[in-house]
C-alpha cells in the first residue's frame, strides 16, 4: 500500500478502545489510499464500500473471511501465510469465487487484472457473495453431520464415556449441569435467561 496507493488502502488498527470511524473524521486516505496506522477504524458496512477487500493471513485465528464475501465486493486472497482453514473453504474456486494472490507482492497485479476487465471482477464478486449465501444453518449442520460419519467411518476404536461427562440434547441440560442450583451471580443470570423448564429446547 505504501508503493502503490493509488491501488489501495491498509488500516492498521491496535485499539482496545473503539476508534473513532475513518469516514467520520474524513480521513483522506481512506478515498486516496496508502496506509493508516492506529489513527480510526472502520466498521464491517464501511469495510463493504469498496470494490475490493483484501484477505490476508494472522497471527491467531480470524473469522472475517465470510463476511468479506458477504460485502458483495471482490474478496483478494492471499494465500501464502494462510494458517488458519475455515470448513467451507474448499466449496470456494479461485477466479470463480475470489481473486487469488500467491503472496502480498502479487496484490498489485491481481488488482490491475480486475480493473482491466469490470466484468470479470463483477462476476467473481457475485459468486463470492452468492455462495457465502448459501450456508445458512441446515446447510453447515448438514455439514457437520457428513463431517463426523466420515471420521466414524475411519474410526478404528470404540470410544469411552468418561465418567465425569454429561449428556447434552438442548440448552436446558446445559443449564441443569452448569448453573448448579446458584441463586445469583453469573450462574444464576444464565438460568433466568436461558432456563425454558419445559425441555422445548431439547431433540
Amino acid at each position: 500500500a505504501e508503493q502503490f496507493p493509488e491501488l489501495f488502502f491498509v488500516n492498521e488498527v491496535y485499539i482496545k478502545t473503539s476508534p473513532p470511524s475513518c469516514f467520520e473524521i474524513n480521513e483522506p486516505n481512506v478515498t486516496q489510499g496508502g496506509v493508516l496506522s492506529k489513527r480510526c477504524g472502520l466498521s464491517f458496512p464501511e469495510v463493504c464500500k469498496y470494490k475490493y477487500t483484501l484477505n490476508v493471513g494472522s497471527n491467531g485465528y480470524a473469522n472475517k473471511l465470510k463476511y468479506l464475501f458477504l460485502c458483495g465486493s471482490v474478496v483478494i486472497w492471499v494465500r501464502k501465510d494462510s494458517l488458519n482453514r475455515e470448513f467451507f473453504e474448499r466449496q470456494f474456486m479461485p477466479g470463480v469465487h475470489y481473486a487469488a494472490a500467491d503472496t502480498v507482492d502479487d496484490v498489485p497485479t491481481v488488482i490491475r487484472r480486475l480493473q482491466a476487465d469490470p466484468e470479470y471482477a463483477r462476476s467473481i464478486a457475485r459468486n463470492g457473495y452468492e455462495r457465502m449465501a448459501q450456508m445458512d444453518t441446515l446447510e453447515v449442520t448438514h455439514y457437520c453431520a457428513e463431517m463426523l460419519k466420515g471420521y466414524a467411518a475411519l474410526q478404528r476404536f470404540k470410544p469411552r464415556r468418561d465418567p465425569r461427562s454429561f449428556e447434552v440434547n438442548c440448552e436446558d441440560d446445559l443449564i441443569r449441569h452448569y448453573d448448579r442450583g446458584a441463586g445469583d451471580g453469573v450462574n444464576g443470570m444464565l438460568a433466568q435467561r436461558y432456563l425454558t423448564e419445559d425441555n422445548s429446547t431439547c431433540l
